[in-house]
């Protein structure tokens, strides 16, 4: 596949990580979140890839609960991890629209 021209595996990584399925009404898969952070862990080959194309990013899934820790006082403190995940993300969506889904949810 490493033999495939970098434009072909490029289309291929774009078709995997966008859902085209407009019926259902979702603006992306959660596949469309987590793909590209497993594209750039395969090999060196698809992480120079996938880090050029910056559609593969434009993709932003926000869990509330990730971001903020209640600690046993009642007290609450900002988790640092999500949001350097989110500003990478958004680093490498460079001038890309993005679709972004906040999840508030209780559980």
């Amino acid at each position: 596949i490493n033999s495939l021209p970098v434009e072909l595996l490029s289309y291929i990584f774009t078709l995997a990580t966008h859902d085209c399925d407009s019926e259902e009404g979702h603006a992306f898969s959660p596949e469309s979140v987590t793909l590209p952070t497993v594209l750039v862990s395969v090999n060196s080959h698809w992480r120079e890839i996938a880090l050029s194309i910056p559609t593969l990013w434009s993709t932003l899934s926000i869990n509330l609960k990730a971001l903020v820790r209640q600690h046993p006082n009642n007290t609450f403190s900002f988790n640092q991890q999500p949001f350097d995940q989110i500003l990478n993300i958004i680093t490498r969506s460079k001038h890309s629209s993005l679709d972004i889904l906040i999840d508030a949810h209780d559980p």
